[in-house]
């Protein structure tokens, strides 16, 4: 199924009923193995849009955060496609976008090793806030 999370993980989080309202729309009493996937595959695809810039992906070891993340974020989508509102949901969701943001500018940690800073014709790049290469004092006397 998903590659941080599955639907045994969603499970842990709400229970079966709850996953049955949620995704059975053939009324069968159960919960909808796909509907599942899609909304695990829709939040690992968003978190994925985060951590692109940062992370080699998929993440070789997935951080108990990202579970956290996509979890929340799937939960959000299941309730989504039924077009319910739940404010503990949605506080959430806000909270798993904050900390996606807060990934992507380098304000929080995975924990895990970010990829090398590319080399790009010889030279390296410098990501952007690092601070000034070429200054004044450095460039004196060329």
């Amino acid at each position: 199924m998903g590659v941080y999370l599955d639907a045994a993980d969603l499970q842990r989080r709400l229970s079966e009923e709850a996953l049955a309202q949620l995704t059975d729309d053939l009324e069968t009493g159960e919960p909808d193995p796909q509907r599942l996937a899609e909304a695990i595959a829709d939040a690992e695809a968003e978190v994925n849009a985060y951590l692109q810039e940062r992370y080699s992906l998929p993440l070789a070891t997935v951080p108990p955060l990202v579970v956290r993340i996509v979890a929340d974020l799937a939960v959000w989508q299941l309730y989504g496609r039924r077009q319910l509102t739940d404010e503990a949901v949605e506080a959430r969701y806000k909270a798993a976008v904050k900390l996606c943001e807060q990934l992507a500018a380098g304000k929080v940690s995975l924990g895990v090793a970010a990829p090398p800073a590319e080399v790009a014709g010889g030279a390296q790049v410098v990501e952007p806030g690092t601070g000034r290469v070429f200054t004044r004092g450095t460039l004196k006397g060329f």
